[in-house]
């Protein structure tokens, strides 16, 4: 993630309370969904009225903490489909990694792509997939691989792409994905993450 300058980090950082420096240590861990399920209702009323940490101050803490996760060695990233291959229908192979990437089940992953388990089955036991198919699967590989250049962190990546989210009214990034328009808030999502902007 890009560092911001250290005027602005010292500024952001004199807002942040000192109760929400554990929340960021966690966040920048990779424990988000654990701490999301621990949230009391007056914590969400805290993240609704403002008086917990905002997005604009959790970019800049995570940007300020030192990354203790591995980055993802690049035999492990998602290969880039283009628009030939993607026309020409994936192979299962493609489906296979982008399973394997985010550690999902086949009901999970298929209901992200918006494609019937029935379906999947029969394109699995073929061995490709329909062009419309293989767009949404190469769409979900993208965004997962851009989460995963945010956080610098492929487990992290993962556990985020799972876990209610407080800047989309607590949905699921991958579940909307199932959507294009949902894709597209996601993007923009992990822009904002990224760039602090909010």
């Amino acid at each position: 993630m890009p560092s911001g300058s250290g005027h602005d980090v010292a500024v952001e950082s004199d807002r942040i309370p000192d109760e929400d420096l554990g929340l960021m240590d966690a966040l920048r861990g990779g424990a988000t969904a654990h701490l999301l399920n621990d949230l009391t209702a007056n914590d969400t009323s805290r993240v609704s009225s403002g008086s917990c940490l905002n997005n604009r101050q959790m970019a800049v803490k995570l940007r300020q903490m030192p990354n203790h996760k591995t980055r993802s060695h690049p035999t492990e990233a998602l290969l880039v489909h283009t628009h030939g291959v993607v026309k020409d229908g994936l192979k299962a192979g493609a489906y296979d990694s982008l399973r394997s990437a985010l550690g999902i089940s086949d009901q999970k992953l298929a209901d992200s792509l918006s494609i019937p388990i029935r379906t999947l089955q029969r394109r699995l036991e073929r061995g490709r997939f329909m062009p419309d198919e293989s767009d949404r699967i190469a769409r979900l590989s993208r965004i997962y691989q851009r989460a995963t250049e945010v956080f610098q962190s492929a487990d992290s990546a993962r556990e985020w792409m799972q876990t209610p989210n407080p800047s989309i009214g607590f949905a699921v990034p991958l579940e909307l994905c199932s959507t294009d328009p949902g894709c597209v808030e996601v993007e923009r999502l992990l822009y904002r993450i990224e760039y602090g902007v909010f």
